[in-house]
């Protein structure tokens, strides 16, 4: 209905299919999303352009569902160019960059890239800290990923420090 009444690249229009997207997600049922995800993409793109907040959203959200749909390399770019423009736009501390940053390094890590994704998840950790304080449930998870990461990667020295703190949350 809000097709025919709006358009399909009226931001109303895609705002209604992401939320379906998002629906059939909560569902398990990605193969069904991940199309409906590219067309609200792209259709934000052409909307609202590049650079904005709701296009960057749909960028992150992208790469997630390909992610989980086993496709990691295809999501690499996505989640690559979200981190990067929400960085130029947004701003390096801003809480949607942090997220797209750590979506970055997700990426990295499902494509067993892990000692690259380093950099990203300390990034969001110190941004965390921050903001946040050491108790905040963001600040928490930004430790897990550094110190779960941190170990698949053999770095243990490092890890552990940051692993007996969140422990001791």
């Amino acid at each position: 209905l809000r097709t025919r009444l709006y358009g399909p690249d009226n931001p109303q229009t895609l705002a209604t299919l992401d939320r379906y997207a998002t629906l059939l997600e909560d569902l398990r049922r990605p193969k069904e999303a991940e199309p409906l995800l590219k067309q609200v993409l792209e259709g934000r793109r052409k909307a609202l352009g590049d650079n904005h907040s709701e296009t960057l959203v749909s960028l992150g959200n992208y790469a997630t569902i390909l992610r989980s749909l086993g496709r990691a390399a295809e999501a690499e770019p996505y989640a690559r160019e979200a981190m990067e423009r929400s960085r130029q736009t947004l701003g390096e501390d801003n809480p949607a960059t942090l997220t797209a940053i750590n979506n970055y390094g997700v990426t990295l890590a499902f494509l067993n890239r892990r000692t690259e994704a380093v950099p990203y998840y300390k990034a969001v950790l110190d941004a965390r800290h921050r903001q946040m304080g050491d108790d905040h449930p963001e600040t928490l998870r930004a430790m897990f990923n550094y110190a779960q990461n941190l170990m698949v990667i053999g770095r243990y020295a490092e890890a552990e420090p940051v692993a007996a703190e969140l422990y001791e949350k």
